[in-house]
This record gives C-alpha cells, sequence and structure tokens, in this order.
C-alpha cells in the first residue's frame, strides 16, 4: 500500500511536563539543522576549504498559536520545558480509487528553554 502525504492538520500543544496540560491550537516552524563548520587552509593548500563538523548548531523553533489558553503563558516562566505537538497527516492511498485514508498521527517533542513569548494579534476567524 502507497501512502503519499497530502496535507498537515493543525497541531495541539501540550506540556509534558505538567502532565500533558494542553495550550493551545498551532502551527509550528520546526528547527533548521545545521552543522557548525570550519575553515581550513594551510600550506601545500590551493586557498581555503570548509569543513564540516559533527555538531549541530542551537536550533530554534516558532510556534504560531490559533488558540490560546490561560495555561499557555507557563511557556514563558523560566526554565526548562518539554513541549510536545501533536498533529494529523492526511495520506492518500494510490493504490484506492476513493483516495484518501485516515490520518495519521504525527508527534514533535521539543526539549527547549523559551527565550521569549510573542503574544501574536487579535484577528477574528
Amino acid at each position: 500500500m502507497a501512502l503519499l502525504p497530502a496535507k498537515v492538520i493543525d497541531g495541539a500543544v501540550y506540556d509534558s511536563d505538567r502532565n500533558n496540560m494542553f495550550l493551545g491550537i498551532a502551527n509550528v516552524d520546526n528547527p533548521n539543522l545545521e552543522n557548525v563548520t570550519d575553515e581550513l587552509k594551510g600550506f601545500g593548500m590551493s586557498g581555503e576549504t570548509e569543513v564540516s563538523l559533527p555538531i549541530v548548531k542551537n536550533m530554534t523553533f516558532t510556534i504560531h498559536f490559533h488558540t490560546i489558553c490561560e495555561d499557555s503563558y507557563s511557556l514563558f516562566e523560566p526554565g526548562k520545558k518539554q513541549i510536545e505537538v501533536r498533529s494529523a497527516l492526511q495520506v492518500e492511498n494510490t493504490e484506492r480509487k476513493s483516495g484518501f485514508e485516515d490520518p495519521v498521527p504525527v508527534r514533535y517533542i521539543y526539549r527547549t528553554k523559551p527565550r521569549n513569548l510573542n503574544l501574536g494579534k487579535l484577528d477574528p476567524g
């Protein structure tokens, strides 16, 4: 059975450190994974080259809340947090004529130290 990802359904954000406390419905900008690089130059080399080290740079992600709860403000409390985003992926079955299947669950877990809390804007739905 060939399943092709079609669409991501909005994610629900939970605070895993607080017994999976619901924080709101959101979109998430996942972190960009980037290796640390160093410049290598020396005798016998024609110029310089960049070498990738087996270390990953600091990663940041952004949560854009659609709905927010009073408990969402707990994200700004100092200290490390474990944030869990539960979403669903709508998939298409290429072997069936009807096409779409039931959503497939997707879960992202972020171990993080929040740096800021952007309260966003009030925008009518």
